[in-house]
């Protein structure tokens, strides 16, 4: 029996239905004949969100038992296990029992069957195994793009390096853990708007094959009071339950504003959550990264920038990153040969990725605007220096 569903809390948010059935439920529990009470049988419910049920129906309740997903001792022989009971004929491989960490046997089950159907008529090799595993964690997550790949990324190569270094360490970091290597929690991005603070946490995402959710403030506040602590609690969880998973929070700044100005009660409370969640102050299983991005730093509250174990500045492009931007901008789409790039990166300074983004957009209009002026079909459209320089007026 899914109890969680019938007996729900009582004290709940405004706005929010009361268990209807809680009372009813504990009052059975309660006013059982004797007789009946004394019979030797056994009542068993699950649940998944043990938090939602009523306190009066786990009182009832002689022994509660946390069914947790396998560790690294017990995994092997977990999945080996479920491998033979789908009718694998050869073990899986050491190299893909990290891939299952966190991960139901449920979920076990569907990867290795997902792997065998990649993989027929043979037996499933690592590559097949990964290609399951990406479609599992992608349930219930958000969706990354395939092309968010280090090679997209324009920017200085030793913040690419500690950036490559954090998404093995999220990656592996059940092993790290276990031989008592601290695994780094969080990351704050920082700096002006358009410079691809968004597309680094997609980045990670995709290159370390975890997990990943993406909120923004406005999935995390709320009108009422109560509602937003419970909206930061229920990201936090959600993210748990797909973990190893990266959790983006975009405009942190907005959501978590400095307390030394004015704060009112519904931003306190949010705020309050978020450092619990971020302090885990909860005993909760599952590594969850936080990566949050702002554009102004100087205005998250103090306590919260103290949680961020590292911090990266991503700043405005300079020439040479102008020059490798607008080369991936302009990869694979129909350009004059006689185009040369440097004019335009020269004549770019103080432009963001977003900003090269559109401009290449607008060159573009320009050119489908001068060939349909020759009389030519838009499809005949190749792009010009002279269409780039004309969109950067």
């Amino acid at each position: 029996l899914e109890v969680m569903a019938s007996c729900h809390r009582r004290a709940v948010l405004p706005g929010s239905r009361p268990g209807r059935y809680a009372p009813r439920s504990s009052a059975r529990q309660n006013f059982l004949p004797a007789a009946k009470r004394n019979l030797q049988k056994e009542r068993y419910t699950t649940t998944n969100r043990p938090e939602l049920i009523d306190d009066a129906i786990i009182s009832r309740f002689s022994d509660v038992l946390d069914i947790n997903p396998s560790d690294s001792k017990s995994r092997e022989a977990l999945v080996q296990a479920v491998a033979k009971q789908v009718g694998l004929k050869t073990d899986i491989p050491e190299d893909c029992l990290h891939f299952f960490g966190g991960l139901s046997g449920r979920d076990i089950k569907n990867i290795i069957l997902s792997a065998m159907r990649i993989a027929a008529p043979s037996e499933p090799e690592i590559s097949h195994y990964e290609a399951a595993m990406a479609k599992t964690r992608g349930k219930g997550a958000t969706k990354v793009s395939a092309g968010s790949k280090w090679e997209t990324l324009i920017l200085p190569a030793k913040t690419i390096k500690s950036l490559k270094t954090i998404a093995h360490m999220v990656k592996d970091a059940e092993a790290l853990t276990g031989k008592g290597i601290p695994v780094p929690k969080s990351l704050l991005l920082y700096g002006p708007p358009g410079t691809g603070k968004t597309e680094i946490a997609r980045t990670l995402a995709n290159e370390s094959g975890v997990s990943f959710k993406a909120f923004s403030t406005a999935d995390l506040k709320a009108m009422h009071l109560g509602h937003g602590a419970n909206a930061v609690k229920q990201a936090f969880e959600s993210a748990r339950a797909v973990s190893p998973c990266i959790m983006f929070i975009d405009e942190i700044d907005s959501l978590t504003p400095s307390r030394d100005g004015e704060v009112d009660k519904l931003q306190a409370e949010v705020l309050t959550q978020f450092l619990q969640e971020m302090d885990g102050a909860k005993d909760a299983l599952g590594h969850v990264f936080v990566i949050a991005a702002t554009n102004i730093v100087e205005q998250i509250d103090s306590a919260v920038l103290s949680r961020f174990s590292q911090k990266i500045e991503i700043g405005l492009p300079g020439y040479q990153e102008r020059l490798q931007l607008l080369s991936v901008l302009l990869n694979g789409r129909p350009v004059d040969s006689a185009l040369t790039l440097e004019t335009i990166a020269e004549n770019t300074e103080g432009y963001s990725g977003r900003d090269l983004r559109e401009l290449v957009s607008n060159a573009f209009n320009q050119a489908v605007q001068r060939v349909i002026e020759a009389g030519l079909p838009p499809s005949e459209a190749q792009l010009q220096e002279a269409d780039l320089l004309l969109a950067n007026q």
